[in-house]
């Protein structure tokens, strides 16, 4: 992790008690194995060795104890 992004995330969540590990994630719910092996195959057959470009970056109320149908965007950054 960046030493930026590091201090950004300090100074935004000093009482963190949980590591911090930015990621993109594709995929959310309860998935079988099967299909989800497949899906990632799949995902990533057609993205490594390819740019992603993003134009946003959204903050979203999120947790394991809040249901995926309740997590609500609180805050949207434009890229670029």
């Amino acid at each position: 992790m960046s030493a930026p992004l590091a201090a950004l995330k300090q100074r935004l969540d000093p009482q963190a008690r949980e590591p911090f590990l930015p990621h993109v994630s594709l995929l959310y719910g309860p998935v079988a194995a099967g299909p989800k092996a497949e899906a990632a195959a799949q995902v990533s057959a057609t993205l490594t060795g390819h740019p992603i470009r993003f134009d946003r970056l959204c903050v979203v109320t999120s947790g394991q104890d809040v249901p995926i149908a309740d997590w609500r965007i609180v805050e949207t950054a434009m890229l670029g």
